[in-house]
């Protein structure tokens, strides 16, 4: 029996990477310093190359981490979790994390993706997770939020989060550790895929300091938590 396209791409993956969604327990009103916490912990289970480190750009995915005050939006204000959905069912008590479409561009002309500022995540060849942390203080989890404020919450609320399928992905990868293979190399811009142009030859990248990237349609990703609710309380 014939392959069918599905089969073939399957055939080519190079790694399957499982996502699991945690978050913190509770939330307390009574302290101005608390910090709802959303864990992803992101896990190889199958690979082509066993036992290798994978490093992906984390730049809008649900694994891009920013310090709050670095003047971008976040993933979360992108939608890469929905809003903080009330268990309750109604939907007037939800909270929005905000949801916007915005493109950033960079005066860099660099070819490093290092020197263009993005940030990476490095996940274990050994089948060890890496995990990912998204901290919330109470001034981030009300910023784009129009119908409620932190007075409005009552101890027993429960809210749930969920990933963005959307948000599940890496638009640049490569085989290596960022603290010891890929350390000091120069990570390119370029990587192979479909829709990409040819691999640039430039003398300047024929050094062995230069890593180009994989094809980021040879990832798979898979959301584990999926059918498990992930939820926190409000309490006193």
């Amino acid at each position: 029996m014939a392959s069918d396209g599905n089969d073939i791409a399957s055939s080519m993956n190079q790694a399957k990477i499982n996502v699991t969604l945690s978050a913190s327990s509770t939330l307390s009103i009574s302290d101005p310093k608390a910090e709802l916490q959303f864990i992803l912990n992101l896990q190889i289970v199958t690979s082509a190359r066993e036992g290798h480190p994978i490093t992906i750009c984390t730049d809008l995915s649900a694994f891009d981490v920013l310090d709050e005050g670095c003047g971008l939006i976040d993933v979360l204000a992108r939608g890469a979790f929905g809003t903080l959905r009330s268990v309750s069912g109604d939907a007037t008590k939800n909270i929005s994390l905000g949801y916007f479409h915005v493109q950033y561009f960079t005066d860099s002309t660099s070819s490093d993706l290092k020197e263009r500022d993005k940030r990476f995540v490095t996940i274990p060849g050994d089948g060890s997770p890496v995990t990912v942390v998204h901290r919330l203080s109470w001034e981030r989890i009300f910023k784009y939020a129009d119908r409620r404020k932190r007075d409005d919450l009552i101890p027993g609320e429960r809210f749930k989060i969920a990933i963005n399928k959307r948000f599940l992905r890496s638009n640049w990868w490569c085989w290596g550790d960022l603290e010891s293979d890929l350390k000091n190399k120069h990570l390119h811009i370029w990587h192979a895929g479909r829709y990409t142009g040819p691999k640039p030859d430039d003398d300047e990248f024929k050094d062995g300091s230069w890593v180009f990237g994989e094809d980021p349609q040879l990832l798979t990703w898979e959301d584990v938590t999926e059918g498990r609710d992930v939820s926190f309380e409000i309490v006193e």
